[in-house]
């Protein structure tokens, strides 16, 4: 019983409590503010990789000076390389750019950094990053300092390497170019004098080369025609020029194809400098913007070529002719395999002959139209050689190589 005060006082003591709370006026609570974020401060590595896109940015821009304000104003050499650089990729029509990889080889706090860059870059529209096919790319080795308070670029050379395309001629501190209505020619100073009959030459080719492009469903925007000294030849796109070669036609990445010529080789003839003009540039309008190229299509390829390069005349014209006919081959398939990469200058000589009597052949037998169709369906849609030529020619390719092979049996 003496609990019961005791039970009855605590239920008192609340209902007080509570009486006590219903009468008061409530008092908001006050929180402390919330603490704003504050990003630690750029590494020297993070401020260079900016520097490096807002140059980028500068070049699609077509602004200059701020393309030149990354770099180290004391350096002039560096400054004019730049220059050249700029002016020659505007020249040549550049459609994107851009510093995909920026591969530190410093410390990130260092007040020199050292990054690796690779820069991709395309003369027709196209993505960079992770597209098919890829863009091309170039690679730089590129040293940034403070100077002045400014972050700058003080140093830069070409990463230069068989399996890459550098350097690529825009990168040459001398580079001089002239634009024609559909080509841009390019070259070394040292080739300056000879630009304009190249020009010459690779208008004439772009028209024959546009008519044949639109049949390929494979318009170009312009062609570009890098026009190379001795030096050139034996350094540009990653040392492709060969020894036996006068041009070369060289698909660099996504949509874009460059033209190549060895100028001590052709200078001496019209004629030649015409045929391989035209010739390279078949090769543009069919292989270019390609995911791949397969060996064994290499007969049809520089066939197809050899067509371009000696149109109007027919293969049996062809210089090359004398040379087919005094080897003495037989000729069981046109489609041959491919040529070694070692072959002779005899040898190859014999095999782009073949090829052009094959091309020629189907030609002549089921209309030029017809051929250009199949190789669009074999090369650039990825058909077998039979499903190209049921498709195309109405009949199975066994039937198409036996007329030709009996044909050209005959010409030779």
């Amino acid at each position: 019983m003496k609990l019961l005060p005791v039970a009855a006082g605590i239920l008192i003591l609340a209902l007080s409590a509570c009486s006590a709370a219903e009468g008061a006026s409530a008092t908001p609570s006050t929180s402390p503010d919330l603490l704003e974020y504050s990003a630690p401060p750029q590494t020297a590595y993070e401020k260079a990789a900016d520097l490096l896109d807002d140059q980028a940015q500068a070049m699609l821009d077509g602004n200059e000076q701020k393309w030149l304000a990354a770099i180290d104003p004391g350096k002039p050499a560096l400054v004019a390389q730049y220059r050249a650089m700029f002016e020659s990729l505007h020249t040549l029509g550049v459609a994107n750019f851009g510093y995909r990889q920026k591969n530190l080889r410093s410390k990130p706090s260092s007040p020199k950094i050292e990054m690796a860059t690779t820069i991709e870059y395309c003369m027709s529209a196209c993505g960079l990053g992770s597209v098919d096919p890829p863009t091309p790319s170039v690679h730089q080795y590129v040293t940034v300092e403070t100077v002045a308070g400014q972050q700058r670029i003080t140093a830069m050379r070409v990463e230069q390497s068989k399996d890459n395309l550098d350097p690529v001629p825009w990168e040459e501190k001398d580079l001089v170019v002239r634009s024609g209505k559909r080509v841009i020619v390019a070259g070394p100073h040292s080739e300056a004098s000879n630009l304009d009959k190249v020009l010459a030459a690779a208008e004439q080719a772009a028209t024959l080369n546009d008519r044949f492009a639109a049949i390929e469903e494979n318009p170009q925007t312009r062609y570009r025609v890098y026009v190379a000294d001795a030096k050139a030849w034996k350094r540009w796109f990653g040392k492709a020029g060969t020894n036996g070669a006068v041009g070369y036609a060289y698909n660099i990445g996504g949509p874009d194809t460059e033209v190549v010529l060895r100028m001590d080789e052709l200078r001496r003839s019209k004629q030649d400098l015409i045929s391989v003009v035209k010739h390279e540039m078949g090769h543009v309008v069919t292989l270019s913007d390609l995911n791949t190229q397969n060996d064994d299509d290499m007969w049809l390829s520089e066939g197809v070529a050899e067509y371009i390069g000696e149109y109007p005349k027919a293969a049996t014209q062809s210089l090359r002719m004398a040379v087919v006919r005094a080897s003495g081959k037989r000729l069981t398939t046109i489609a041959q395999p491919a040529l070694a990469d070692d072959a002779s200058i005899v040898a190859a000589n014999v095999y782009y002959g073949f090829s052009h009597l094959a091309v020629d052949c189907m030609a002549k037998t089921y209309g030029e139209k017809k051929l250009f169709d199949f190789v669009k369906v074999k090369m650039r849609e990825g058909f077998s050689y039979d499903d190209a030529s049921r498709k195309v020619y109405g009949k199975p390719f066994k039937t198409v190589d036996k007329t030709c092979v009996a044909r050209i049996r005959n010409q030779v």
